[in-house]
């Protein structure tokens, strides 16, 4: 996320907090979250509030509001325009608890999946978890992962012997009802990695987000039970 990042969003947690700072004159106010600074500025940012940054140890006198990062007791020069960012309760401030929905970070990460499964997370976490998922699928579709392996890939997923293999590619795919041709895709993947063999017995060696992108690169629902 960098400097010039913006939200498609407005969180609804900050809209008081907002209202504030557009209207009043001077306040002093603490925002406590599990979000990161760098979601906040932004934030920030996304509302066109200009504000300068400094440390608790050095705060100086400004005509915009001060984004105060907590190294130190907080002792105000005079009245003014204060945001401090910090979860240690201060005495004299305002306390704004910035929490986002799980609808708003849906809109800013993108991935139903990841929000739902990592709902404790924050939005620099998830961001986070969402590219990891998106490069490991990427890296996967760049081996040369075909059709027909993409397919079996989603058979496997919930069924472990080639026989039953079998069964339910067929179902997909009347070519895969070929025990010749599933059996060489089925090395394939194997070589590749992507599917790990024990004896007649075989398991998908990737996760839930790189078969889901396999579905939906294929036209098929993943979690359909194949």
């Amino acid at each position: 996320m960098g400097s010039g990042s913006s939200y498609p969003v407005s969180f609804e947690s900050l809209e008081a907090f907002f209202e504030i700072v557009r209207n009043e004159r001077y306040f002093k106010i603490q925002i406590i979250t599990l979000e990161s600074l760098e979601v906040f500025e932004t934030a920030l940012r996304d509302e066109r509030i200009e504000y300068v940054r400094c440390f608790s140890s050095m705060i100086r006198e400004s005509e915009l509001p001060i984004l105060i990062l907590r190294d130190s007791d907080i002792h105000l020069p005079r009245p003014g325009r204060y945001i401090l960012f910090s979860n240690k309760r201060c005495g004299g401030f305002v306390q704004i608890v910035f929490n986002p929905t799980l609808s708003e970070k849906l809109a800013i990460v993108g991935d139903m999946y990841v929000v739902q499964a990592y709902s404790y997370k924050n939005i620099s976490e998830l961001l986070k978890v969402a590219s990891k998922e998106k490069d490991e699928m990427e890296s996967y579709f760049g081996s040369g992962l075909d059709y027909f392996e993409s397919v079996i890939m989603l058979v496997v997923r919930n069924r472990s012997r080639f026989r039953d293999i079998l069964c339910g590619a067929k179902e997909m795919d009347d070519k895969l009802g070929n025990s010749f041709f599933l059996q060489m895709k089925l090395n394939g993947l194997v070589d590749k990695l992507f599917v790990v063999r024990n004896g007649d017995s075989y398991r998908v060696n990737v996760s839930e987000g790189v078969l889901r992108s396999i579905g939906e690169r294929i036209g098929f629902d993943a979690g359909s039970g194949v």
